[in-house]
């Protein structure tokens, strides 16, 4: 889907460019790629708002600025604790940490809730210009997106 379509299906965003490089249509398409989603799919996925982009442009990501933000951090060394701080706890704890910082709150890091085979599931995500990738934050992993999870809401 081209991006003059994908922008008519979207709510306006701010006209004048920002400090960063990657524009956010540019980043759903990475998505859209990364969750190997059909073009009906995509539509789906703009109409029901599972993309929440806070910005219209970001700066690219520094992989490994993000791998000292997550060195420093201890989030991921809390006891996980259902409905109280279980993977949504971990990931909004992250986040904040990543906002702390001017460089990794601008960078195109998202709070990306899925649904996997066990059920939903709470982790953050960025694209480098190569690849979507997971980090994990009640492990401070970074993988890839597996083959069986659909997004849900990516936002930031």
């Amino acid at each position: 889907m081209n991006k003059l379509v994908t922008g008519l299906l979207l709510k306006s965003k701010p006209r004048e460019r920002g400090n960063g490089s990657v524009h956010y249509l540019d980043l759903m398409e990475a998505y859209r790629k990364a969750f190997r989603m059909s073009t009906w799919g995509y539509v789906v996925a703009l109409i029901t708002g599972v993309f929440k982009f806070e910005n219209e442009w970001y700066k690219e990501v520094d992989e490994e600025l993000i791998r000292l933000v997550l060195d420093a951090d201890h989030g991921d060394k809390e006891e996980w604790v259902l409905d109280y701080y279980d993977c949504g706890g971990f990931t909004f704890n992250l986040m904040g940490v990543f906002h702390q910082n001017g460089e990794t709150a601008a960078m195109p890091i998202f709070i990306t809730w899925v649904d996997t085979p066990t059920g939903g599931h709470a982790v953050l995500s960025f694209d480098d210009g190569i690849s979507v990738r997971i980090i994990e934050p009640q492990s401070d992993e970074i993988y890839s997106i597996p083959n069986s999870w659909k997004p849900m809401l990516i936002c930031g």
